[in-house]
């Protein structure tokens, strides 16, 4: 109901005319009866349509614009694009083709094809202005994105008199950027589009920026660049800060290369009330559980109050008894959780949304983590953002200040760095030594042996267990040090100084 209002001051449209590929009955109904009632009509157009509308309205079995058909009387012409909640599916089809076909309004720029684009203009004229409307439908950011950047997508200019033509182009893609893991973003940078164009409409933004914003080409050109208008939804489709904002349509007047626009606030749009409470401090009575359940919704109810009252001052005499509503509420853990559907019944009446009107969030302070203990070793908080090479690294160097003696041999050699255990590691690794992986898994087997004994095991055996356990996994690291080692050291001749003591560890570590 509230967007069938807000149609009535609405002649052109940048795509989601319907909320849903698959509107209901009465939706359709209520559309087409606004179509019949205002755009069907004995009144004269006098726009010229110039272009092959064969090539405009190639997905269409009647090739002609719906104001030039003689079997349809029609004085106010719509044109649109689909957006991205009345997409095509299926066979290609999309509740707007419906309409289209109907005669009501003129659907262009749709695409079969999804990798390359090729933009035929609508081409108008008015006395001695000319219009060319290019029209894109919505497509996905990062495919569009990339058609762009890999000179995938072609607009077709007419040839005569080239520099005459007032060029609008209508968009209905993310404009401000969604995500931040992709490379395009998700969106479509302003920098992307060709500088030819005088006027951007831009849609699928429910943001009104109403005002042109000029956008200045990359090219050290004076004049080189585009405005933009960006209309935004004529009805609000959800409860943010940006839908709370007044909704306007804007009427351009267009002679020769220069534009004027005149906004007009619509005046059937549901009123919204948007605002933060933020509980950033301790109960008033207390911290018992008996305050902190009689304090919030107290404090809720008086700035809910607040809101209802001020939104009755700016209230228009064409909108809605009952507003929407959206009070966010910030509360730390020492709060009690706020019960937001039984407070609302409470306001059925009054608010349009009385079940989803509070949104809470509780507010939990940073902690540090707790240690936990595996076998006799306890681990406190996990770096991030870490590789092979830096563990095995931190291991080695951890366990050999432990060890008097072999910190000792490892002084021995003050030109080698712990950085190389890690590349070692990995090389030994990748190649499986048979020695080593024997023993390693000798040391599984020991340990699933132990695990079985089941729930009879005495503690002082668990330990006694846990203790062996370490010792073998000391022998493996101790043996995989040295291993190392000789590995590494392949030339220099300090290296070759000290090969002999390092075969000889090598040999007696696994007697060891």
């Amino acid at each position: 109901l509230d967007s069938t209002l807000s149609f009535h001051a609405v002649t052109f449209l940048g795509g989601d005319l319907y909320h849903e590929n698959k509107p209901s009955r009465e939706t359709q109904l209520r559309v087409t009866r606004l179509f019949r009632r205002y755009c069907l009509n004995d009144r004269p157009v006098a726009l010229k349509f110039l272009s092959d509308p064969a090539t405009n309205f190639s997905h269409s079995q009647f090739p002609n614009v719906n104001y030039e058909d003689c079997n349809i009387n029609v004085g106010l012409p719509v044109f649109s694009i689909h957006g991205n909640h009345d997409d095509l599916t299926g066979k290609g089809l999309s509740a707007l083709d419906v309409l289209h076909e109907s005669g009501l309004i003129n659907l262009f720029g749709k695409f079969e094809e999804i990798d390359k684009f090729v933009v035929s203009p609508v081409l108008l004229k008015k006395g001695t202005t000319n219009v060319a409307l290019y029209g894109i439908g919505s497509q996905r950011d990062d495919r569009l994105c990339r058609a762009f950047k890999e000179e995938k997508i072609r607009f077709l200019r007419p040839k005569a008199e080239k520099d005459s033509w007032f060029n609008i182009l209508v968009l209905h893609q993310n404009r401000s950027r969604r995500c931040h893991d992709r490379s395009t973003g998700a969106y479509l940078p302003e920098s992307l589009i060709p500088t030819f164009f005088d006027l951007v409409i831009w849609g699928h933004e429910h943001e009104c920026k109403i005002e042109p914003q000029y956008y200045e080409s990359g090219i050290d050109v004076c004049g080189d660049g585009f405005y933009i208008i960006q209309p935004g939804s004529t009805i609000a489709t959800s409860l943010c800060p940006e839908e709370a904002a007044p909704k306007h349509v804007v009427i351009l007047s267009i002679v020769g290369r220069k534009f004027s626009s005149k906004p007009f606030k619509l005046e059937t749009p549901r009123q919204i009330l948007f605002d933060d409470l933020s509980l950033d401090v301790t109960p008033p009575l207390g911290v018992t559980k008996t305050h902190r359940v009689k304090d919030m919704p107290r404090i809720v109810a008086k700035k809910v109050d607040e809101m209802l009252k001020n939104g009755k001052k700016y209230r228009g005499k064409k909108q809605p008894s009952l507003p929407l509503l959206r009070l966010r509420v910030t509360y730390p853990e020492t709060w009690a959780n706020a019960m937001c559907r039984r407070f609302g019944t409470k306001y059925i009446g009054e608010v349009a949304n009385p079940m989803d009107m509070i949104a809470v969030k509780e507010f939990k302070p940073k902690c540090a983590r707790k240690e936990f203990k595996v076998g006799v070793t306890t681990y406190g908080k996990v770096e991030k953002t870490t590789t092979l090479e830096e563990i095995v690294n931190n291991v080695f160097e951890k366990f050999l200040l432990r060890l008097s003696y072999w910190y000792k041999l490892f002084v021995v050699f003050p030109n080698y760095q712990l950085s190389n255990f890690g590349s070692s590691a990995q090389w030994w690794l990748h190649r499986a030594d048979w020695l080593a992986a024997f023993r390693w898994k000798s040391l599984k087997s020991e340990r699933r042996r132990e695990g079985s004994k089941g729930e009879g095991t005495t503690m002082a055996a668990r330990q006694s267990s846990a203790k062996q356990s370490s010792a073998a996994t000391s022998s493996v690291l101790m043996y995989m040090f040295i291993y190392i080692l000789t590995r590494s050291f392949n030339s220099g001749s300090l290296a070759q100084q000290h090969r002999s003591s390092i075969s000889c560890c090598t040999f007696w570590f696994p007697i060891w």
